[in-house]
């Protein structure tokens, strides 16, 4: 398992196109003063376009260097990532190890650095340079492998087993109704001079100042 750092941050945005991605920045958060205009230059997190720019320029990276790496090592970066992280299984260490040193080579020819890495192997992990081990791998002197959470589910390393992370219980849930709920301004209709005279934008919902009990 391993992970693309700063996945979104490796993507740069073409020019004609930061525009859409232009934001208002109020310095040291001071409500009071004219915010300075700024616009992104790469892709950011949260934006809907961002995954799938993302996924686009991995696999471009594949197509525009396949000449000296084995069709494995393409077909792992065009179909074995999910945004920014890698879960496969692979049969045995040596394979491992050979696919791990490839992919990182094949991956910086695109600026891409692919790190945290993570495997119940022992030797696979030892193989792997420290700088670019997961933080719960960086030294191997414990009688147990870690458990890492990705996509979803739990794997403990040790066992090579994965289990369903577990949700919070419907008794801990807080109902919010959909008017005090900044997310579904848009769906509601409200124009963006409406959401932008609507202080809860700056200063969060008015339930979030309550005391937990109201």
């Amino acid at each position: 398992m391993a992970d693309i750092e700063a996945t979104f941050h490796q993507v740069k945005v073409p020019d004609g196109d930061c525009n859409a991605l232009r934001f208002l920045w109020w310095p040291g958060g001071d409500h009071s003063k004219e915010p300075t205009n700024h616009q992104m230059l790469v892709h950011l997190y949260g934006a809907t376009s961002s995954p799938g720019c993302a996924g686009f320029c991995l696999r471009r990276t594949a197509e525009d260097n396949p000449e000296n790496f084995d069709e494995e090592t393409v077909t792992a970066v065009q179909e074995n990532f999910y945004v920014g992280d890698r879960l496969v299984p692979v049969k045995t260490e040596d394979e491992v190890i050979r696919l791990a040193n490839q992919l990182m080579e094949f991956l910086a020819k695109g600026g891409v650095r692919l790190t945290k890495w993570v495997c119940n192997s022992r030797e696979v992990t030892e193989a792997i340079p420290v700088e670019e081990r997961a933080q719960s791998v960086l030294k191997l002197d414990f009688d147990h492998l870690p458990i890492e959470r990705t996509l979803g589910v739990k794997w403990d390393v040790e066992a090579d087993k994965l289990g369903i992370q577990n949700v919070s219980d419907p008794s801990q849930w807080r109902y919010v109704d959909s008017a005090s709920h900044p997310a579904d301004d848009g769906s509601r209709g409200l124009t963006a001079d409406e959401m932008i005279r609507d202080q809860r934008w700056l200063h969060g919902p008015e339930f979030l100042w309550k005391d937990e009990e109201q």
